[in-house]
């Protein structure tokens, strides 16, 4: 009886359902693959409307034909957040990373001219137009205070600045800048409702923007895109913590921008979930939310208007388009921005996946994974291995076939149907898999018993007519023997057995029968013996 289990179909389902279950709570990362595939095609066949609040001024490869090879002086995004002031544009987020100052070479020989001016002065010689003249160059060529001017007069201009993902071991080498601690969101904003306080994704190191540049911005978010196990991206951490401070993401204080919100109205539940001013966003235990990426809008028109930098300098885009809107500045060109995958194909650079982070969170949009999902997801694994342990191997091949096929049209139908219809993220590609997998091989396994059982039966039968043949030809009965032998396998020794059955007919003058046993032998194997010499005419 033990035998007998270990070589039952319960037995291989079980082992089967079980090494699932083991990979799914390792994190199998082909069972998450799977998962992905299931998401995005929800993705693709869900629909949705990102409105017109957000416009793309996009550094592209026509703005640096025209303008110049990038970087850019930074007198060039002064005037661009200037002009963007004057159109009305409700907040201005740019991509573009200052970190590091920017010295134009001029400034240094000016400072040596001032140094020789300083020694030559005496009080018969005058020099006061010169410096006057000096002073001026140096306004016009310390870019970095002309963009800082440019930001505190706009007032609504939010960066982005880098942080290095990781889990800090130590205490950070410095103390960040006020500018940027001022963007923390607040200690009695943080609530933890589990108890237990899970931290969202930590970073290690920060590089925020030089003082002269980020201490006039309305506000600095991280700028943390991470890739998902296949290299795509699907999700943006909302917030990340720093050495025992949150901060919040640029795509995050630009949607609060909109709603003339800050960073000191961001409240957040550790583990559960972000609230903006009413906006309750329900996201991952990490404080990540899926991103809705949309697809072209009526008229095939793209999500986004999207705008060349080069364009808007110009003057050829009118000044209302930009009325109201969050506008977000960021490098589309070649080998300036990067390009990054989504569940609806490539984009060309991080500014998209913002615009569309952006709309998500205004438009409520995004997918949630909700706390009983991973119970779910354990509870249908179990269900369909109770279904191959317990039902599949008592079904007939049509039925079980049949039975497979709704149970995996059920598993990913509702998947796809909850990311479709509620934003609910239900992994249901584990269980699917294991449901394909457990019948592939308990259909196999079932077909190579059946073979091999077909196979030890065409033996015995065999055996057993030729003992039959034999018994016949000894009882004189060769018509009854004959009959048998042909329904033996045409093997040496059966036809050696017909070949003494033939001269058995020949020696009662059954020519005729002989000829039909002979011509048996020959359609056989022509080459057997003499029998070309025996057959009659008939047999070549």
């Amino acid at each position: 009886m033990k035998k007998g289990f270990w070589h039952s179909d319960q037995f291989v389902a079980s082992a089967v359902a079980l090494l699932f279950v083991f990979a799914w709570l390792g994190g199998s990362s082909i069972l998450q693959q799977l998962e992905r595939v299931v998401y995005d095609t929800g993705l693709r066949l869900a629909s949705g409307d990102p409105g017109d609040n957000i416009v793309i001024v996009a550094i592209d490869d026509k703005s640096i034909q025209n303008i110049g090879r990038w970087p850019w002086p930074r007198d060039i995004h002064a005037e661009m957040i200037r002009a963007l002031k004057s159109a009305g544009a409700k907040a201005v987020a740019s991509t573009v990373l200052f970190s590091e100052p920017e010295i134009a070479p001029g400034l240094a020989w000016i400072g040596r001219f001032r140094e020789e001016v300083g020694r030559q002065k005496t009080p018969e010689r005058n020099f006061d137009a010169l410096e006057m003249l000096f002073s001026e160059a140096e306004e016009e060529l310390d870019t970095d205070a002309i963009l800082g001017g440019a930001m505190e007069e706009n007032g609504s201009v939010i960066l982005g600045m880098q942080f290095v993902p990781g889990e800090p071991v130590g205490n950070p080498d410095s103390e960040l800048p006020d500018y940027v601690s001022r963007n923390a969101i607040r200690e009695e904003n943080v609530r933890d409702p589990s108890g237990q306080y899970p931290l969202p994704g930590q970073a290690i190191r920060a590089v925020p923007p030089i003082s002269r540049i980020g201490q006039n911005a309305a506000s600095i978010g991280h700028l943390l895109t991470p890739l998902d196990i296949d290299g795509s991206v699907r999700f943006d951490p909302l917030v990340i913590e720093y050495f025992g401070q949150f901060f919040p993401s640029e795509s995050l204080l630009a949607a609060a921008a909109y709603h003339n919100l800050s960073a000191a109205d961001i409240r957040i539940n550790l583990g559960d979930s972000v609230d903006l001013g009413k906006l309750h966003i329900k996201t991952d235990p990490q404080l990540s939310v899926n991103t809705f990426f949309y697809r072209s809008r009526t008229g095939d028109r793209a999500p986004f208007d999207v705008y060349s930098f080069f364009d808007v300098q110009q003057g050829a885009i009118p000044a209302e388009n930009f009325q109201s809107k969050i506008v977000l500045i960021g490098a589309t060109a070649f080998g300036v921005g990067s390009t990054l995958h989504t569940p609806l194909g490539p984009v060309g650079g991080p500014v998209l996946i913002m615009a569309h982070t952006v709309a998500s969170i205004l438009n409520e949009d995004f997918y949630v994974s909700p706390g009983w999902a991973d119970m779910a997801e354990f509870g249908l694994l179990l269900g369909i291995g109770l279904y191959l342990v317990l039902a599949l191997p008592r079904l007939s091949a049509g039925l079980a076939a049949a039975s497979t096929l709704v149970l995996l049209a059920g598993l990913l139908g509702t998947e796809v149907a909850l990311l479709i219809g509620q934003s609910l993220w239900i992994k249901t590609a584990a269980a699917a898999t294991l449901l394909v997998v457990g019948h592939a091989l308990l259909t196999t396994k079932r077909f190579l018993v059946t073979e091999a059982g077909k196979r030890r039966v065409d033996v015995e039968s065999a055996l057993s007519n030729k003992q039959l043949a034999l018994q016949f030809q000894q009882q004189g009965q060769l018509d009854m023997a004959f009959e048998y032998f042909r329904r033996c396998p045409a093997e040496e020794s059966t036809l050696e057995a017909v070949y003494v059955l033939a001269g058995d007919y020949e020696r009662k003058r059954q020519f005729n029968k002989a000829a039909s046993a002979y011509e048996y032998i020959a359609s056989k194997n022509p080459d057997f013996r003499d029998i070309r010499t025996k057959s009659t005419g008939r047999v070549s």
